[in-house]
């Protein structure tokens, strides 16, 4: 992850930074998915801290609506779709996850590369102490995992997407501001403009990939179990007891990474949402709408007032989406743009 954040911030105009040899680390700032923030987020600096590798987060929406509508709908990408019309509202978090592992066993693509296409961000607060206001960064990112043992190199394409303010209040507090184009936070600066687009090449079986707080192999991935019990204690076996969190909520972050970005076999994913059915404090938030306008179903993991959530298209068991709120705040997002196998080959610039 580090290498891929330092390859986005290379993409920066030099002109950005006001002093080419501090030049920020971001690998320092993107991260997903976030810890829960257990205090007010409103008027509070909101940091996002990381626990999978190869990732990130954002925000949209000042105090979003709990329908997660965004203030702008943009178009849908790639080939991930959102419920189709027709399809019975779940009655149960567990219902939902049951019917979506149904659908995952049906899956029996495969490939040379897992590629997955992913808008990512975060929400931070800048300006004056007297007066801070919140921002939206955005970052797209498309990831090429080799699957088998050929000596392939995998890759990563990524663009910073920019930063704007996040509602009308905050556009008000940074006018006030003098309507800066950049911001500093220690080493770190984020610009309103969008970057080029940086491909970084990863040698065969160098792409990190995390799981549970631990590195995980392709092999290891592979090999997961597809029964629900024995993956659940595969899982409890390698997780970090000094992580912050009860077990079920590490399970419910580690089951999110199985359903969404890493490559491994439908019966794992079926076997994940299975087991993410077993928890009892896995609850249904409804019918709602991801940040690129998809309609899905969103479950969750509520804790200390903070809460993590996947969206899932419960016609055909795809996960669209991953969030974290506080209260009625939106901290991060990410958008599951076109997730699968494929033959081709990685872009190499």
């Amino acid at each position: 992850m580090n290498d891929l954040i330092r390859m986005v911030a290379s993409s920066r105009p030099a002109r950005l930074d006001e002093n080419e040899d501090t030049r920020p680390d971001p690998a320092s700032i993107m991260a997903h998915p976030q810890r829960p923030v257990a205090r007010p987020a409103s008027r509070r600096r909101l940091v996002a801290a990381t626990a999978l590798a190869v990732a990130g987060a954002v925000i949209v929406g000042g105090v979003a609506a709990r329908t997660n509508e965004p203030g702008s709908t943009p178009s849908a990408t790639g080939t991930t779709t959102g419920t189709r019309t027709g399809t019975p509202a779940p009655a149960t978090a567990r219902a939902l996850l049951l019917a979506a592992a149904e659908q995952t066993t049906q899956d029996s693509s495969n490939g040379r590369y897992w590629r997955i296409v992913i808008e990512q961000g975060e929400r931070l607060e800048v300006g004056p102490a007297s007066r801070p206001y919140a921002i939206l960064r955005k970052i797209s990112e498309e990831r090429w995992l080799p699957t088998g043992q050929q000596a392939a190199a995998g890759a990563v394409v990524a663009r910073m997407l920019g930063a704007r303010p996040v509602g009308a209040a905050d556009e008000e507090a940074w006018k006030a501001d003098g309507s800066p184009r950049q911001w500093r936070q220690g080493d770190v600066v984020i610009t309103m403009a969008g970057g080029p687009r940086g491909v970084k090449m990863a040698p065969a079986g160098a792409v990190g990939l995390w799981l549970a707080g631990a590195p995980v192999t392709m092999k290891q991935l592979a090999a997961l179990p597809s029964d629900p019990a024995a993956l659940r204690k595969w899982l409890l076996a390698r997780l970090d007891t000094a992580a912050e969190g009860p077990a079920d909520y590490l399970l419910f972050v580690a089951g999110q990474a199985l359903v969404t970005e890493l490559p491994v076999r439908p019966a794992v994913r079926a076997a994940t949402y299975r087991m993410l059915a077993d928890l009892p404090e896995v609850r249904l938030f409804g019918a709602v709408l991801d940040q690129h306008g998809r309609a899905g179903t969103a479950v969750g993991y509520l804790r200390n007032g903070s809460e993590t959530r996947l969206i899932v298209d419960g016609a055909d068991g795809q996960a669209l989406a991953q969030e974290s709120w506080h209260g009625d705040t939106l901290l991060s997002y990410q958008v599951f743009e076109s997730t699968g196998y494929t033959n081709e080959a990685p872009p190499m610039r």
